[in-house]
């Protein structure tokens, strides 16, 4: 702690939200307190006391989500943690964090996390080594404990390394600081203990306990996001989904859990239950999906970044992702054959559904001398001075407010105002989330960052890398991790709802995204989202006093009627439902003091470029083409930066509403058989996929099917492709061969049989009719004697006596 001065003699205290503890003094300037364990993320309160007396100075802290904290203790070899018998993992440690003494002896312990009781906790393992040099590593021989038992913790899967001094007071502390790991897989050390007393099938008995705890708890797959069809889908629902840290092809591209992606997005804000979604893409660019491989994206129980109360079991940021999701995987999957039931049965409750009942979001924006282009794909000019509302949804459903604020141009060259404005400010709130505000910097701030945001009044920065994303309450604010001026910034709401603001060659521009809940119930500068143009004119008061099809001409209607209507000011006025402003005014200054309703700007859809100047028509049409928004910005203020940056916003815009946000037909995901795989991964229309299985097992059923032009696989005629062991396939089709045999040999047996029976039956009935003839008329007997002249065998009769 830094700030008041202190001193030695007088007590020092600090309070980390509800928790206090005791600091040391270190020296006039500095004093140095141990942050306590405290469940929670994002910014919390910091009370600080000199003295008994009242805590007399405030500021906030950042708390990061554990697993995405910077990395302070970690294994170089980031593969062997994940392994069950690795033969060392070596230890590396942020030495400064502890002493800048290096010969000062440290201590390694382990320690796991369970939430077995009504409150998590974090318990004692083992201790690693004790009194070894502050030197920044150490090499760990895992088989150095194969032979403990730590039957009251073994039941754990993960937890964390600990590095901290042995002896404090020969640094002149009274407590020792302590530096943690992230999150890891504890298989490495409890491998031989499970493998001893569980026996061989470990993996697949705790995987089993996991699949009987899943049965118990309710159901909520269906209750989080569909994912995107496509990479470019993902990319641009900015308001659903960001980046995963975890694989990040801006950042980081070792995706370990996920091998086979190429990067991967999850829910930008838990639901209100705590769930999250995980959506990963291959190198084409298309949704993986766990019916194919265990490497795709899937449902959270527990999102990364928990659920308030975040000291609530289940709710834990990082830490009951691990508990309820993560270790499901290393069970089941990472440390049995992906191809066991176990394996199979955990991609079915953590099955990535497919993209089938995706919907993609719409967008409006906002961009240059300020030009609109609204949900419903109007576009027009409105340059009015003072804060007005972009969008405002107010119903039972959803409730949000976004507002711009708009400053007057000022040509830097020749210190004059002209006649335009321009986006420089974007105030936005959900119904119950923090405010947050992103702020064009002054062009002479502008070396560092390009925007300021500001959550609840409070400048925030993004420039570290695992602070490119943070959560507050109901929003989340991120930062690209390849942007490192801060100059893009994507806000997420938990509604779905998402804006981004983007800063290009010193001018702003704004980008809303709603998903389809929203639609008819926007208002605001960016129009009712409708589908049709007809009411986006729609005024506060419900009434539309502007035609559409003036939109492009009629400039001084649409400011008098219809923009100026949308000004707030710091209270609401109950006349108009539009709510106050959002905005953060300092130094005395309030919305009134950038409203102008005198302003004249100028309103002619082409100005005219004066021959007075160095800039001509051709020189504009080369900079424009056929952009009439560009065109306009260029002549008024002459700076081709502000021309270039129009025309990228509006052409960035117009390309994500017309390709990023546009929908997929697809046939939804096609399950790949157990012990084989497919030709192709891809589920849009004319794919067609070819079954094929391992070595060893034979196919059976439909051999390939086809995605059909309404979106369904072509039905499978042979029945479900499955793979069966060859063994089972050849004594089934020997079996059906013998069976198929005997169906036809033992009914021709039959039949045979009895057309003998039928045949000896009628000659003794033959023999006994003769016998009776001759009976009755003993003296004369017919004979049938065939004709051996006869052409057509007819029978000639002789008459023979008898004797």
């Amino acid at each position: 702690m830094t700030g008041p001065c202190f001193s030695k003699n007088q007590r020092i205290k600090a309070k980390f939200k509800d928790v206090e503890v005791t600091c040391q003094y270190r020296n006039r300037n500095h004093a140095t307190c141990l942050t306590p364990r405290i469940f929670y993320i994002g910014y919390i309160d910091v009370f600080l006391t000199i003295g008994d007396g009242a805590f007399q100075f405030a500021t906030q802290f950042y708390l990061e989500p554990p697993d995405e904290a910077k990395e302070v203790v970690y294994v170089k070899n980031r593969e062997d943690i994940h392994q069950t018998n690795p033969l060392s993992l070596d230890v590396e440690w942020s030495t400064g964090n502890l002493t800048y003494n290096q010969g000062a002896a440290v201590s390694l312990t382990l320690w796991a996390y369970r939430e077995t009781g009504p409150l998590p906790e974090i318990v004692f393992v083992d201790s690693l080594v004790e009194s070894v040099p502050n030197k920044g590593s150490y090499t760990i021989t895992p088989s150095d404990y194969n032979n403990r038992n730590n039957w009251d913790t073994r039941d754990i899967g993960f937890g964390f390394i600990q590095v901290n001094l042995t002896n404090p007071a020969a640094e002149g502390l009274t407590d020792t600081p302590t530096l943690w790991s992230r999150p890891i897989p504890l298989g490495w050390y409890f491998q031989p203990q499970w493998q001893r007393y569980d026996g061989p099938e470990w993996a697949r008995m705790k995987c089993d306990n996991w699949m009987q705890r899943e049965d118990r708890l309710n159901t909520f797959a269906n209750s989080v996001n569909r994912c995107p069809c496509t990479l470019g889908q993902a990319l641009a629902d900015k308001g659903r989904f960001g980046p995963d840290p975890s694989c990040d092809m801006n950042m980081n591209t070792g995706c370990y859990l996920h091998k086979e992606s190429k990067h991967c997005v999850r829910s930008g804000v838990p639901n209100f239950d705590g769930n999250g979604q995980q959506c990963c893409y291959d190198n084409d660019n298309y949704l993986i999906l766990t019916a194919d491989t265990p490497y795709g994206g899937s449902p959270a129980r527990s999102h990364p970044f928990g659920g308030f109360p975040y000291f609530d079991t289940g709710k834990v940021p990082s830490l009951s992702h691990w508990v309820n999701d993560l270790m499901a995987y290393y069970f089941c999957c990472r440390w049995q054959d992906p191809e066991t039931e176990g394996c199979w049965a955990y991609r079915k409750l953590r099955s990535s559904q497919d993209c089938a009942g995706y919907q993609s979001p719409n967008a409006s924006g906002v961009f240059g001398d300020p030009h609109f282009i609204t949900f419903d794909n109007l576009e027009y000019t409105f340059n009015g001075l003072g804060e007005y509302v972009l969008v405002r949804v107010n119903n039972r459903a959803n409730q949000i407010d976004i507002q711009g604020r708009f400053t007057q141009v000022v040509d830097e060259q020749r210190a004059i105002r002209l006649r335009a404005s321009e986006l420089t400010s974007v105030a936005m709130k959900d119904n119950v989330s923090s405010t947050v505000e992103i702020q064009i910097r002054n062009i002479e701030a502008r070396w560092r960052y390009r925007l300021d945001v500001l959550v609840d009044h409070n400048r925030v920065y993004f420039d570290r890398p695992h602070q490119k994303v943070q959560a507050f309450r109901g929003v989340t604010v991120y930062v690209p991790g390849n942007i490192h001026n801060q100059s893009n910034v994507i806000v997420q709401f938990q509604s779905g709802a998402g804006v981004e603001v983007v800063e290009s060659m010193g001018h702003m521009s704004c980008r809303v995204l709603l998903p389809r809940s929203f639609m008819n119930s926007t208002r605001g500068l960016m129009g009712n989202w409708s589908g049709t143009q007809d009411d986006d004119f729609t005024t506060p008061l419900g009434d539309i006093p502007v035609a559409p099809q003036s939109g492009q001409t009629n400039f001084d209607a649409i400011h008098r009627l219809f923009g100026l209507k949308w000004v707030v000011k710091d209270s609401e006025d109950p006349e108009k439902p539009i709510g106050r402003s959002l905005f953060y005014h300092e130094f005395g200054r309030s919305s009134s003091t950038y409203y102008n309703e005198t302003f004249q700007p100028i309103m002619d859809r082409k100005p005219t470029i004066y021959s007075n100047t160095t800039l001509t028509p051709e020189m504009v049409n080369r900079v424009c083409s056929l952009s009439y928004q560009c065109y306009f910005d260029y002549a008024i203020t002459g700076n081709r930066d502000f021309a270039t940056s129009t025309r990228y916003s509006e052409d960035s815009l117009k390309t994500l509403k017309s390709d990023g946000l546009k929908p997929l037909i697809t046939c939804g995901a096609l399950l790949t058989p157990r012990h084989g795989h497919k030709s192709s991964r891809q589920y849009i229309i004319g794919t067609r996929v070819k079954f094929f299985c391992e070595p060893g097992y034979m196919i059976v059923g439909e051999t390939y099917r086809d995605c059909s032009p309404n979106g369904v696989w072509s039905y499978p005629e042979e029945g479900e492709t499955t793979c069966v062991d060859e063994v089972v396939y050849n004594a089934h089709r020997a079996a059906l061969t013998a069976g198929i045999s005997l169906a036809i040999i033992v009914p021709l047996v039959v039949i045979g049989a009895c057309l003998i029976a039928f045949l000896l039956g009628q000659k003794r009935k033959t023999e006994a009719n003769f016998l009776n003839k001759r009976d009755l008329n003993p003296r004369m007997t017919e004979l049938k004697v065939l004709n051996p002249k006869s052409t057509d065998d007819d029978p000639v009769k002789v008459k023979m006596l008898d004797g």
